[in-house]
């Protein structure tokens, strides 16, 4: 996710093997052998507030305040609780957007 407090948009490659600075006719003789890993980019500064209120939400994750177990079955002490949020935060799905 990207969001630029200045409102400019995402200008970077999404593709690792754009990111490897060799000429062209090297990229063509590597072609498939280059590294290939795309990351999809959700790039909030060509949404407007209507679209982003219009969006589907996923479910809040859980307050696990319990100990739980890890993978080795070994017991984990709690989740530390949520600090309060910094003066002026906002979460995008709340009614604070307007």
């Amino acid at each position: 996710m990207h969001a630029s407090p200045k409102g400019e948009g995402w200008t970077k490659p999404t593709e690792l093997a754009e990111l490897i600075d060799i000429d062209p006719d090297t990229r063509a003789a590597l072609g498939d052998h280059l590294p290939s890993l795309r990351f999809l980019l959700d790039d909030l500064t060509t949404l407007d507030v209507a679209a982003l209120r219009a969006r589907d939400l996923t479910a809040q994750a859980p307050d696990n305040a319990g100990p739980s177990e890890d993978r080795r079955g070994q017991q984990t002490p709690p989740k530390a609780k949520p600090q309060a949020k910094p003066e002026g935060a906002v979460r995008l799905y709340s009614s604070n957007l307007r």
